[in-house]
C-alpha cells in the first residue's frame, strides 16, 4: 500500500511540474514595472540571503566551527526569550 501511495504522490508532481499550477505561476507572468514598490519580503531576503551565504562559506571551510557559531546563535536567541519572559 505504501508502494502505491509513493508511485502516486511521484506522478501528482510530475504532472503539476509539467503542467504548471496557476496559484504559483500567476507572480512570475508579470514583469516589473517602474514604480512598482518592493514588498518587505524581497527586501528582507535580501540581508536573509547574505547571512546564509556566510554561513555556507563557514561550513564549507570548517565545519566544527560552523556547528559551534550555530548553537550559540540558538542558544542566545533562546535565552534571549527566556530572559525577556
Amino acid at each position: 500500500m505504501r508502494g502505491l501511495f509513493i508511485v502516486w504522490f511521484i506522478l501528482s508532481v510530475a504532472y503539476v511540474a509539467r503542467r504548471g499550477n496557476a496559484r504559483f505561476t500567476f507572480g512570475r507572468q508579470l514583469s516589473d514595472q517602474e514604480g512598482d514598490r518592493t514588498g518587505f519580503l524581497n527586501r528582507a531576503f535580501k540581508y536573509v540571503y547574505a547571512i546564509r551565504r556566510v554561513g555556507k562559506h563557514l561550513k564549507a571551510w570548517h565545519r566544527p566551527t560552523y556547528y559551534a557559531v550555530k548553537w550559540v546563535l540558538f542558544g542566545s536567541i533562546f535565552a534571549g526569550i527566556a530572559y525577556a519572559l
